[in-house]
């Protein structure tokens, strides 16, 4: 991830390089919804655990979860923010719609 998000945005890219740069955002922004898709049933799963409202430890999880899905929620905008950003600048032609 930090190789897509260390790219100076002064530096020219060839279009090669612009091609694997957007080939890496991809593949995280790939990586990070199947995140979101692995915890987000788990995370649902534990509301149908028997005493889940009066167990503490439950409801931790379910937090901890919780806040796991919104951090990788907002690396997500991050990453797709930063390929439209990068399909503008070295893509122009492009027909994506970003």
């Amino acid at each position: 991830m930090q190789q897509a998000a260390s790219i100076h945005t002064d530096k020219k890219l060839s279009r090669t390089e612009a091609l694997d740069v957007l080939h890496t955002l991809l593949d995280q922004i790939v990586k990070i919804k199947d995140r979101i898709s692995y915890l987000s049933p788990r995370r649902h799963d534990i509301k149908k655990v028997p005493g889940f409202r009066r167990d503490a430890t439950w409801q931790l999880v379910y937090n901890g979860l919780g806040g796991a899905l919104e951090l990788e929620r907002k690396e997500l905008e991050e990453l797709e923010r930063k390929l439209g950003d990068h399909v503008k600048k070295y893509f122009p032609d492009s027909i994506l719609p970003l």
